[in-house]
């Protein structure tokens, strides 16, 4: 969903929301809209470790989801590994069951990581039907990690 969301995104401790540019990942037919970072000040989101960050946004699936599943992954030297402590369960981000076509507003709080060292990356985000289930959407956003 925005695991590319994504989500995506750490800044420097300001105080401000930005919709932030994303761009689609994978397959899938459905699309992630207006896609909201708290804190973030500037194109790229920059965050501390140890941030508390608000992801919000639209989902918009080409098909209706009882039990949807959410992957957030973040590339650490060329590969995407799963971020560590958001849950699998996609209700509990956003309303479920998913409507078909129709916008399914999502709000995703996560604390960054402490682990990372200084970088730009990329972030993705990927809704998937179910587990193991078709990917609904995907969307991947570029973040920095500062000291």
């Amino acid at each position: 969903m925005f695991k590319s969301i994504a989500v995506l995104c750490l800044f420097l401790a300001v105080s401000s929301a930005r919709q932030i540019t994303t761009t689609k990942c994978g397959s899938a037919a459905g699309s992630v809209q207006n896609i909201n970072v708290e804190p973030c000040d500037s194109d790229v989101c920059a965050f501390k470790p140890n941030m508390k960050v608000t992801i919000t946004g639209e989902l918009v699936p080409t098909v209706a989801a009882a039990a949807p599943t959410l992957s957030v992954q973040v590339e650490v030297s060329g590969f995407f590994v799963e971020y560590p402590g958001l849950s699998k369960n996609a209700c509990d981000y956003l309303a479920c069951p998913l409507k078909a076509n129709e916008p399914n507003k999502f709000k995703i709080e996560v604390e960054t990581l402490d682990w990372l060292p200084p970088m730009e990356t990329d972030m993705q985000f990927h809704m998937y039907a179910s587990d193991g289930g078709e990917e609904l959407a995907c969307a991947q956003a570029r973040i920095a990690v500062t000291a």
